[in-house]
């Protein structure tokens, strides 16, 4: 059935998730904001919302002049074609898609999401050394 293709799918985009920095499904919004605080503008974190179950949150550390506190949140809805900001028209397949599109273009966030460099593990030189 389709509702299992759709599970299935969220599955596979969890598990890409679970290996992406910026997504901290479980963090508090209030630890999000100490973290962000500490880092460069455009430094975002995706965590699961505390008002919306069900859905994320975008925690954006943002230029002093679009806010007193540095610190945005926005709400990320599940649609049926798959996410959305909350007030923004478009709708992206996954959350990393979403995510990707606003590091490249901010569209209605007062600035492009800082994408952190991929690190690499220990794990990761291991099997490139057994290469």
């Amino acid at each position: 059935s389709s509702s299992t293709a759709a599970a299935n799918l969220f599955a596979d985009e969890l598990h890409t998730l679970q290996k992406a920095s910026w997504f901290q499904a479980g963090i508090p919004r209030e630890i999000s904001v100490d973290v962000l605080k500490r880092e460069p503008i455009g430094s975002f974190i995706v965590r699961e919302s505390t008002t919306k179950p069900g859905c994320y949150a975008l925690s954006l550390k943002v230029p002093k002049s679009h806010n007193v506190l540095g610190i945005v949140h926005y709400l990320i809805l599940r649609t049926n074609k798959g996410y959305k900001i909350k007030g923004f028209s478009k709708e992206f397949g996954s959350l990393t898609s979403l995510i990707v599109h606003h590091s490249v273009m901010q569209e209605l966030l007062p600035c492009p999401l800082l994408l952190p460099r991929p690190k690499v593990t220990n794990t990761d030189k291991t099997f490139l050394s057994s290469k």
